[in-house]
């Protein structure tokens, strides 16, 4: 997915170009839309996440698309310097309800389901296929309860004000914000 700049050589390199791909990247420069229409999706009635951790946050990043080809709804990955923030923040309690240990990175993959058991199936059904895959975990952990969930929403949460309540010159900066 490529959404910064004006994606000028896709719009050279095809004799059908597609005008989303310039639009996109352009940030609503190049134009105004005037109308829109939007395929919603159900709010999913269950939820179960898996969460991977890891010594290594460029292991964790080679993992992704491997993680990815288990179609999961989202995927988020926690740092090193975000699971630190968090750890000494007053929400700590809830990082260790699915994250143990000192990792330098966490994974996070959600999969939905008509109900519970369905989410949770997804979701060692992942387990299994990622375990044999050998991604260089620490650990693969099923978090299917509603507290897990309710810790992980909370992480993801404080994530951006954590980050940028950091002291100036050690602050982070925001180059791509989904």
């Amino acid at each position: 997915r490529r959404v910064g700049g004006y994606n000028l050589d896709r719009l050279a390199a095809t004799t059908e170009p597609n005008l989303v791909d310039l639009l996109v990247g352009s940030e609503g420069t190049l134009a105004v839309t005037t109308a829109a229409t939007l395929r919603l999706v159900e709010r999913p009635r269950a939820r179960a996440n898996l969460v991977f951790t890891f010594a290594d946050v460029a292991v964790a990043c080679d993992a992704i698309p491997a993680i990815l080809a288990t179609e999961p709804v989202a995927v988020e990955l926690l740092d090193e310097l975000l699971i630190n923030l968090a750890a000494a923040s007053p929400h700590a309690p809830a990082l260790r309800r699915f994250v143990a240990g000192e990792p330098a990175a966490v994974l996070i993959a959600e999969y939905w389901g008509v109900d519970q058991a369905e989410a949770q199936a997804r979701a060692a059904a992942a387990a299994t296929r990622l375990g044999r895959a050998r991604l260089g975990t620490v650990a693969i952990t099923q978090a299917p309860e509603p507290v897990q969930h309710q810790a992980i929403e909370t992480i993801r949460r404080i994530g951006q004000p954590l980050l940028m309540g950091m002291a100036p010159d050690r602050k982070p900066q925001t180059c791509v914000e989904d």
